[in-house]
C-alpha cells in the first residue's frame, strides 16, 4: 500500500494534532489551547510554518557531524521555539507561555 502525497501532508496534520493536544493538557509545559478546532489550526499553521523554515534547518544540520549536537542542536532547538511562538501569534486560541517552557527545560538539563 503507497501513501499517496496528499495521504502523508493528512497523515501529519493528524499526527501532529495529537501532539499539541497532547502536549496541552500537560499543565508544566506552558501551552493552552481553546477547542479541538483550534488544535487542528494549530497544527496546520505549525506544519506551514515549519515548511518555510525547513530549509534553514536543513543547512545547519549540513556542518560536521561531531559539532552538530553542541552549535547546530541548540540552534535548531531555538528556531523550534521561535515557529511554536509564531504559531501562537497566529492562532488566536493558542497560548504559550515561554517562561514555563524554559523553567521546565532548566530543571532538567
Amino acid at each position: 500500500m503507497e501513501l499517496r502525497p496528499s495521504g502523508g501532508l493528512l497523515l501529519k496534520l493528524v499526527v501532529t494534532s495529537i501532539s499539541l493536544f497532547i502536549i496541552s493538557q500537560l499543565p508544566f509545559i506552558g501551552v493552552e489551547i481553546d477547542s479541538l478546532g483550534k488544535v487542528v489550526t494549530s497544527a496546520l499553521v505549525f506544519g506551514i510554518l515549519n515548511a518555510l523554515v525547513g530549509p534553514l534547518l536543513w543547512l545547519l544540520k549540513l556542518g560536521p557531524k561531531a559539532t552538530d549536537f553542541l552549535i547546530a542542536g541548540p540552534i535548531i532547538f531555538v528556531l523550534n521555539v521561535i515557529i511554536f511562538a509564531l504559531a501562537a501569534a497566529i492562532v488566536p486560541g493558542l497560548n504559550f507561555r515561554i517562561k514555563s517552557l524554559i523553567l521546565f527545560w532548566v530543571q532538567f538539563c
